[in-house]
């Protein structure tokens, strides 16, 4: 067996043992009360058909305004996986979010070249930084987008057909998932910036920028978000 074979049998060795201590660190019970918040407002956002322009459920606050509106899908996700399966359908899902970040991680180490101990370390890495944020909230998805960019961006593909042009649907998610695209649409402008085809990347920028009009504020939404 050659030293290549023995590498590549380490490395795969490294990711199950990643995978494993994913679903450890993320299989918990619920520890936030936002689920049944997204609950609350997928119902109302269902029942009557239209977004608020007021909080329904906010009554301390002089304007009642609502300042999750970006958010709307990630209510709509949970109410789906709650009628389907309860919280612990919830649960599963949050665990395989964790997953999803791991496996971002392991793919832009390997697209780099990484050693395999240096997988090991980058997946322990973003599961002891990440934990506090593992569960049940809009901002796992804004994590998922952020590393899914950092892989398109690193990706060393140049070619203008890359998957590089997915990333307008990534962000067309991103912007009624959670409020995080800003930091998105930065790393796309470091990358067009740098490197070659610049002006490929300066055109994927612009459908990116477009895409985060598509939500149910419009303008305002990706200006002020």
């Amino acid at each position: 067996m050659n030293i290549l074979r023995l590498a590549e049998i380490r490395r795969e060795a490294w990711i199950l043992v990643l995978c494993v201590l994913s679903i450890t660190v993320s299989f918990f019970p619920l520890q936030t009360s936002d689920v049944f918040m997204y609950l609350s407002l997928a119902r109302e956002i269902l029942s009557s058909g239209h977004f608020f322009e007021l909080d329904p459920f906010v009554f301390t606050t002089p304007s009642g305004h609502l300042p999750m509106t970006h958010e709307w899908l990630s209510y709509l996700l949970t109410y789906i996986l709650y009628k389907l399966g309860g919280i612990n359908l919830i649960l599963i899902a949050q665990t395989l979010a964790v997953l999803g970040l791991v496996y971002l991680v392991i793919c832009t180490a390997k697209q780099r070249h990484a050693p395999p101990h240096w997988v090991l370390i980058s997946g322990i890495l973003v599961l002891v930084l990440g934990s506090p944020r593992f569960g049940w909230r809009s901002s796992v998805f804004s994590d998922l987008f952020t590393l899914i960019t950092t892989v398109v961006v690193l990706s060393r593909k140049e070619d203008p057909g890359s998957w590089r042009w997915g990333l307008p649907v990534v962000f067309l998610l991103w912007v009624n998932f959670h409020p995080g695209f800003p930091v998105g649409l930065l790393l796309v402008m470091m990358r067009a910036n740098l490197g070659r085809c610049r002006r490929a990347w300066l055109k994927t920028l612009a459908l990116c920028a477009v895409a985060t009009l598509v939500n149910p504020r419009g303008i305002y939404g990706a200006l002020f978000p």
